[in-house]
């Protein structure tokens, strides 16, 4: 199948969006698709890289782009475009060739409903007085429209962002489809039984992430400090930022950054999903959650808040715990005493993430039904 692979991010940077571009690239490719790729790689790597070496260089514009597309459309034969968070592209693209759309969220789910607008920000908006940034918005939320009325199938990891594209936008059921994403690190370096872990002491726990406070570091600290009340001394390791708070923590790792471009990196992170207890994610706002798709990978249960698309991502009860908005740190403190009190029900705990992770989330099963959906708009 000839696919336009359209996309507001770069496919084949794994900084990019996670990575989430380049596992769909990969998976599209190995499920027999004939990838024709047109990107804006405006802030990746590679952008970034390029403009550092070739002087005056500059990413397309979003009008170049689809102008691009558009040539290469009628230049050569396209069964569909699948077009993942591009909904400035598709809202313009003057095109009779069915769209697949894929997002993590809508520009209303995101920009304009609390608590996520407390957090989440139009880009390049910086400088936006309150009318100007609610112009702004209006017209985001005008293209996102758009986008959805020329969308074949929009297609959406969580119930959270699917059920905003129904209700928000009006999209019937028969165009939406759920389909959850995993962990974007290599296939061949997942493993194919969970590590074993030991339930000694202390408690190892990881968090991952960069932005700090919208992701619940400060309660995860004082969780730690609940546990040692009740007598499980705990250790975290912080991947992806440098909090304040950490600063002369003995029980406390900070990672500021790893690169999934980079092989080492990718060893690095696969080393700690191997050898915590559990993953915290106790965020205040999250569309997704990439980072409990990858602990289930290995077998390491996640403890997440149950805001936007966490609750889709881990199955409260069998990959992890799902605690409820406003949940302290005692509470998750809590859960990790009730959780981690029998090392034979931890055990099969940790099992039970893998095997959902295996059954819901892992990448085959993305590229067999995205397939199945590509096949069902071209019909």
């Amino acid at each position: 199948m000839k696919v336009l692979y359209l996309t507001e991010q770069d496919p084949r940077d794994a900084s990019s969006w996670s990575g989430i571009p380049l596992s769909m690239y990969r998976l599209l490719r190995q499920n027999g698709c004939s990838l024709d790729v047109v990107a804006d790689r405006t802030g990746t790597t590679t952008s970034k890289l390029r403009s550092r070496l070739r002087p005056g260089w500059r990413p397309a514009t979003a009008d170049e782009i689809i102008a691009k597309a558009e040539r290469r459309i009628r230049s050569s034969r396209t069964d569909v475009i699948f077009a993942p968070v591009a909904s400035r592209l598709v809202s313009r693209i003057e095109t009779h060739v069915p769209i697949v759309y894929f997002s993590d969220g809508t520009v209303t789910s995101v920009y304009r409903r609390k608590p996520f607008s407390d957090y989440y920000r139009l880009p390049n908006s910086e400088n936006a007085s309150a009318e100007e940034y609610e112009g702004l918005l209006q017209t985001r939320e005008k293209a996102e429209s758009e986008t959805l009325k020329r969308t074949n199938m929009a297609v959406y990891p969580s119930q959270w962002a699917l059920a905003s594209a129904r209700d928000d936008y009006h999209v019937p059921e028969s165009r939406l489809r759920l389909l959850p994403i995993g962990a974007n690190l290599p296939e061949n370096d997942l493993p194919t039984r969970p590590p074993q872990r030991e339930c000694g002491r202390p408690v190892r726990l990881l968090y991952v992430g960069a932005d700090w406070h919208r992701k619940g570091g400060d309660l995860i600290l004082s969780c730690m400090d609940e546990l040692a009340l009740q007598g499980l001394p705990a250790t975290l390791t912080i991947v992806g930022c440098q909090p304040e708070a950490a600063v002369g923590r003995d029980d406390i790792d900070v990672i500021a950054y790893l690169n999934k471009n980079s092989v080492r990196d990718v060893r690095r992170m696969i080393e700690m999903l191997s050898n915590h207890h559990f993953l915290l994610l106790p965020s205040r706002a999250e569309a997704y959650g990439v980072a409990p798709a990858e602990a289930m990978a290995f077998g390491l249960p996640a403890i997440v808040s149950g805001i936007g698309g966490l609750a889709t991502v881990v199955n409260d009860g069998i990959s992890g715990a799902v605690l409820s908005d406003g949940s302290t740190g005692a509470d998750y403190a809590n859960k990790i005493l009730t959780l981690y009190d029998d090392p034979d029900a931890y055990k099969d705990l940790s099992h039970a993430a893998f095997d959902d992770y295996q059954r819901r989330l892992a990448w085959p099963n993305f590229g067999r039904r995205m397939m199945d959906i590509f096949r069902e708009v071209v019909r």
